[in-house]
């Protein structure tokens, strides 16, 4: 099977967070996006709205480090 992908000639992963409690949501999405990187992984996170809300800096740092929010 394969898949379209934003990352065209990258592996790419889709991921949702859904942390708890949620102060643990940056440093989750930190260890994430740095692990990502290590393995030249391109993802795109689901984030709720009102995850988004709350922790615009982890929103901000998944769209930096270059993968699709």
């Amino acid at each position: 099977m394969t898949r379209d992908t934003p990352h065209p000639g990258r592996r790419a992963a889709l991921i949702t967070l859904d942390v708890h409690p949620q102060p643990a949501i940056e440093r989750c999405v930190n260890a994430a996006i740095d692990g990502l990187g290590r393995l030249g992984i391109a993802a795109t996170f689901f984030v709720a709205g009102a995850v988004a809300q709350a922790f615009p800096a982890a929103v901000r740092r998944i769209a930096e480090a270059g993968h699709e929010v």
